[in-house]
């Protein structure tokens, strides 16, 4: 790799070449930083009522809104990756993310102030300078909307400028650019089932602390193997591999289960002060989120599964040695293809300028001429 293509390269790594993709990554960059601002205040004022509240009930607050700012710097790295890799379908995928932010924050309110309330009643004498964190609790879900409707503007605009990466990631055959299809999609899930089965998993362990220890054990444990199970399912599709596909597969099964069994769970304690009462609602928004995101990577695992063995590996591995291809992503080197076509256009014009014999058409030697030059012609 050359200097210049060096430097091409990792700057585009920081800031993104086109004008739209900045834009939306700039927009990206402004909600993070606003909310995750005002999730820092309310958390501020959180610590100025330590002594104020007790323990149970500052858990849930501190929780969701280290949650809440994880989420955020989690859509700031797949806005970013997306832009870099050009890939039109985790673009969508992060505009659906978004909305659930928009869900996840108005819960938020509610329960946040049901927290503050039994700070209230546990402390008559609170000081009034503390104030309600209601006014910046709405001003998130404000902000989030805002910026949905910029994400949805910019990506038509994305759609449109990195479609087309696809034709040259893969070419013009329909079949595989129908496998590279789906292959995207589930690379796009299993990022996003990263989140939502790590901070699922959190919540459980530190919102609700009187489960018994067997099942607070299992929830610790099931937290590093789902890693491991959603890297597994990477490695099954992008090598191609039964076996790892088939444990994976194993793997979502038994996860689906256990979700079903922790959504039975939280229901069932909806009522217990001690158990799932002031959380219930969060948790059911996320174990129904990881429990339809099991139910989808598994269908198009399975799919993918199918697609094994019919040149998509091939053809991604021949592209990723030849033009330094991201496997997970759509760059692209359009110097490459810029000679290729080059030459072949050299080749073609080099082929329409043969040279011809003079010849005399009133002698013999000139007529033999003129009939080999055209039977030479024909055979080019």
């Amino acid at each position: 790799m050359n200097l210049s293509a060096f430097i091409h390269r990792n700057t585009f790594f920081l800031i993104p070449e086109s004008k739209h993709a900045r834009a939306f990554l700039l927009v990206t960059i402004i909600e993070s930083f606003i909310n995750i601002t005002l999730e820092a205040i309310i958390i501020g004022r959180t610590d100025l009522l330590k002594s104020l509240l007790d323990a149970k009930a500052r858990t849930p607050l501190a929780v969701y809104l280290a949650i809440f700012i994880l989420a955020h710097l989690f859509q700031l790295f797949l806005a970013h990756d997306a832009l870099r890799q050009k890939n039109t379908i985790q673009l969508i995928g992060l505009c659906w993310f978004n909305l659930a932010f928009l869900v996840y924050a108005v819960i938020q309110v509610p329960e946040i102030k049901e927290i503050e309330e039994v700070g209230k009643q546990t402390t008559p004498n609170e000081d009034p300078s503390n104030g309600s964190s209601t006014i910046l609790l709405l001003a998130i879900p404000a902000v989030i909307t805002i910026s949905e409707l910029g994400f949805i503007y910019l990506l038509w605009y994305l759609f449109r400028e990195f479609g087309w990466q696809v034709y040259k990631q893969i070419g013009a055959d329909r079949r595989l650019k129908r496998m590279y299809f789906i292959y995207q999609i589930f690379i796009c899930v299993l990022k996003f089932d990263y989140f939502f089965f790590f901070a699922f998993s959190l919540q459980l362990v530190l919102l609700v602390p009187s489960v018994s220890n067997l099942e607070k054990i299992l929830t610790i444990i099931a937290l590093p193997l789902t890693l491991v199970l959603l890297v597994l399912g990477y490695i099954s599709v992008r090598k191609e591999s039964d076996w790892s596909m088939v444990s994976f597969q194993i793997g979502l099964v038994s996860g689906a289960g256990y979700f079903v069994y922790k959504l039975f769970r939280i229901w069932q304690g909806r009522d217990d002060p001690l158990s799932y009462q002031s959380v219930f609602k969060s948790l059911t928004v996320f174990s129904v989120s990881c429990l339809l995101y099991a139910i989808v990577t598994s269908i198009i695992g399975i799919i993918c599964y199918r697609n094994f063995g019919n040149g998509l590996k091939t053809s991604m591995n021949r592209r990723k040695n030849g033009e330094n291809l991201d496997s997970l992503g759509m760059h692209y080197n359009l110097d490459s293809t810029s000679t290729i076509d080059q030459s072949k256009s050299n080749k073609s014009s080099s082929k329409l300028h043969l040279p011809r014999r003079h010849h005399d058409p009133n002698s013999a030697a000139g007529n033999g001429a003129v009939e080999w030059s055209a039977n030479r012609m024909s055979i080019d």
